[in-house]
């Protein structure tokens, strides 16, 4: 009986740190900010993605540059929403 209760609980927490990730990729949100600014991947330098855990809601950082310009934006990771772009559009 001990070890299907140690079973059922260790299976318990298992699936809540699943239920933990993210909504999308570190690929998803670069291509969602390539995508927002009319490039692709190959016409942007330096691009980087970076999950921010710390924010509420969690986000990703992409940073790139374009025509010599560095473009920043913050991408929820739950749900993709562009929540801001800096320089501004």
């Amino acid at each position: 009986m001990k070890r299907i209760i140690i079973l059922a609980l260790a299976l318990l927490m298992l699936l809540s740190l699943c239920a933990c990730g993210t909504g999308i990729t570190k690929e998803q949100a670069k291509n969602i900010a390539c995508r927002d600014s009319q490039a692709d991947q190959i016409s942007v330098s330096q691009l980087t993605a970076t999950l921010d855990k710390s924010s509420d809601p969690p986000v990703y950082v992409v940073k790139f540059m374009m025509h010599a310009t560095w473009i920043t934006y913050r991408i929820d990771a739950n749900t993709g929403d562009i929540l801001s772009r800096d320089p501004a559009k």
